[in-house]
């Protein structure tokens, strides 16, 4: 049984076009917000749905995890999250109900989460984090854990919430300046052999992916830097994990 359960909606199988390609990538944001609540002592795991078949595999790991919370959180560094799809938003919205009826809070992040957040609550979301929302997530994750979980979310900022029916919007919370401050991807959650599987089948190599930067690539003030030693042990880790000593596909983001 873990505390928290984290999530994402992206389900390879329900993009055609992609499925076909076959090059699917592990969803790093989601990976990053599972190592930010276990620095913090926090119990996680992971439902990973990239290769899984549908939403029904969500409702197998909620019975196996029986988790306290539930947090969605998409994978801000694929430009294939970020077109918010309607097939993967409904699947988000089907796993929020399915959180709801196991008994769990829950907690949505992700650019159609930021852009709709009303879609969410109305769908049964206790809260949305807009933005970059590892520190909202921080937040709220351990309100929910603390000893008045039922507390209003309402001052918490970066955080969209409903009280009595309203919906509760805590302000703008500033971005992090300093991307290192969230250490390394929670990698050893995935299934990385399905991965492997998944692109020497099609491929014949095996592709990894990592980010050096956070922020607009357009809106340079808002751009931000991983410290390059960092950089340097994230190549060196994926290297490791393709078995191969290489890690000719990794990509900046």
């Amino acid at each position: 049984m873990a505390d928290v359960l984290l999530a994402h909606s992206y389900y390879l199988r329900l993009d055609p076009k992609q499925w076909a390609k076959m090059r699917p990538y592990p969803p790093l944001n989601t990976l990053y917000a599972a190592s930010v609540l276990r620095d913090q002592g926090i119990d996680v795991a992971l439902f990973d749905a990239m290769l899984a078949r549908g939403e029904s595999d969500f409702a197998v790991s909620l019975r196996r995890q029986r988790p306290r919370l539930v947090l969605l959180y998409e994978d801000n560094f694929n430009f294939l999250s970020k077109m918010c799809l309607s097939r993967m938003r409904q699947a988000a919205l089907t796993m929020v109900g399915m959180a709801r009826a196991a008994g769990c809070r829950v907690a949505v992040a992700g650019a159609d989460v930021t852009d709709h957040a009303d879609v969410y609550l109305a769908a049964g979301a206790h809260a949305c984090l807009l933005g970059e929302g590892e520190h909202s997530m921080s937040d709220v994750v351990h309100r929910w854990l603390g000893p008045d979980p039922d507390q209003s979310l309402g001052d918490i900022a970066g955080v969209a919430s409903m009280r009595g029916g309203q919906v509760v919007d805590g302000g703008h919370r500033q971005i992090e300046r300093h991307p290192d401050v969230f250490g390394r991807p929670a990698r050893d959650l995935l299934d990385i052999d399905a991965y492997r599987t998944a692109w020497t089948s099609r491929h014949g190599r095996f592709s990894l992916n990592m980010v050096s930067t956070r922020g607009c690539r357009i809106r340079d003030e808002r751009r931000r830097v991983r410290r390059a030693g960092a950089i340097h042990d994230a190549v060196a880790v994926r290297s490791d994990e393709r078995s191969g000593g290489r890690c000719a596909g990794a990509r900046r983001v």
